[in-house]
């Protein structure tokens, strides 16, 4: 049994998109004595529960000190959690409460307790009382280049203040997110206009998702992007669009939209990725969107449009743009959008393109798909999840992946 959680730790760390994070965190609660009850019959009794336990701590623990990502850190610390260890967390507390009002300036501390740290923060109930003590700590030459704020209730009065610290040429802040954090429009424009303020800014990923920024807010966002001292490369905005410029789930409008895609026009040469998922685009918007597509500088990797309420005709536009500039998209979500059988035929000879290099495609429709598909030169990752393949979908799809010309390497 321990040997089975050591593995199933590892195959989490492995993962590229955490996939195996929850399993993880469901099969060590799993394994706890105060469950084994209920488990008595199925597992075997190789060892004593606590004994176990206290092997695989120890194993999470010196996984944590070889330093992972931070995501993958953070998960393993909800893994001890679920086994009921706290010893990091409570190292990190101890420490703390050793400080000057808590602060960590000249602080010391391990990267296993700079992860507990972050731990500890995660969706801890600050409020906008808590952002007077981090925009002052973000505007006097700290070295923080992270902040993830996300799920805490900041209102406009807190992101203002937040705001306020951007201005600062001292502020080395690089990725700053704000998903969930109750603000609108207001919160939103100071946000932006601090960002306009300060061109020197070293932001370059923003996540303003499931906030509620409303037209004018959108609009305003517009006119930073095409700043040509602008240089965000991931924007983030779920709830009511935008790019890593992250705009998924914003629920923007058309007239916003085309103020949107305009400002890019104008500045095309950083934006990598765009994540527009769960907004109301529709044929209107992707075609608009298109005509940025064409552009020779749009420097465009990932384009995110799942749930867009595009229908043959903006994926017919979408099909056109791309062929006219194929150097650069490689990975493209066109999951639950009625794309028709036309739409999805275009979009397999798109894929036979030996121009177009296309790696990730996540989409619905795989019958169409898969009879259409004669040599998908570039493919190399394909989400059909969603999809009533049925027993002839995967038979055609294992005639697809026996071809020698097949390049697929991960298939969901």
């Amino acid at each position: 049994m321990t040997t089975l959680l050591k593995n199933a730790v590892d195959k989490a760390l492995q993962s590229e998109n955490g996939h195996l994070d929850l399993f993880l965190r469901f099969l060590l609660g799993l394994s706890l004595e105060t469950n084994q009850t209920l488990l008595r019959g199925l597992l075997p009794q190789t060892a004593t529960s606590s004994h176990r336990t206290n092997e695989i701590i120890k194993y999470i623990k010196r996984k944590i000190r070889e330093n992972p990502s931070p995501e993958k850190s953070i998960n393993l610390f909800h893994c001890l959690n679920e086994l009921n260890d706290h010893s990091l967390v409570q190292e990190v507390q101890t420490y703390l409460n050793t400080r000057v009002y808590g602060r960590l300036s000249g602080a010391k501390l391990s990267p296993a307790q700079w992860s507990a740290l972050v731990f500890v923060l995660c969706e801890c109930n600050l409020t906008e009382e808590s952002c007077v003590t981090l925009a002052s700590a973000l505007s006097s030459n700290s070295n923080l280049r992270k902040l993830d704020l996300s799920k805490n209730n900041l209102k406009d009065s807190g992101v203002k203040l937040l705001s306020s610290s951007l201005k600062s040429p001292e502020c080395k802040l690089q990725i700053l997110s704000l998903e969930s954090c109750s603000f609108t429009c207001e919160g939103w424009i100071a946000l932006v206009k601090a960002l306009k303020s300060n061109p020197s800014s070293y932001l370059r990923e923003l996540n303003l998702s499931n906030n509620k920024p409303e037209e004018s807010g959108v609009k305003e966002l517009s006119y930073l992007l095409e700043d040509p001292q602008c240089k965000l490369e991931k924007l983030h905005f779920i709830s009511e669009i935008l790019p890593f410029y992250r705009l998924q789930n914003c629920s923007i409008t058309g007239e916003a939209f085309a103020a949107l895609v305009k400002s890019l026009k104008s500045n095309p040469s950083y934006l990598r990725e765009l994540n527009l998922n769960w907004n109301n685009i529709s044929d209107l918007g992707v075609n608009e969107f298109s005509n940025l597509l064409k552009n020779p500088q749009c420097q465009l990797e990932k384009l995110l449009l799942e749930f867009c309420n595009i229908t043959e005709a903006g994926c017919w536009a979408l099909v056109k743009a791309l062929k006219s500039n194929p150097s650069n998209l490689r990975e493209l979500n066109l999951k639950y959008n009625k794309l028709g059988e036309e739409g999805i035929k275009k979009l397999t000879d798109l894929l036979e393109d030996p121009h177009y290099k296309l790696k990730k495609l996540l989409f619905k429709c795989f019958t169409v798909f898969i009879n259409s598909l004669c040599n998908p030169l570039h493919l190399q990752e394909l989400d059909l999840g969603g999809n009533k393949l049925g027993h002839s979908g995967v038979k055609q799809l294992s005639h697809l992946l026996e071809d020698p010309q097949c390049k697929l390497e991960k298939l969901q």
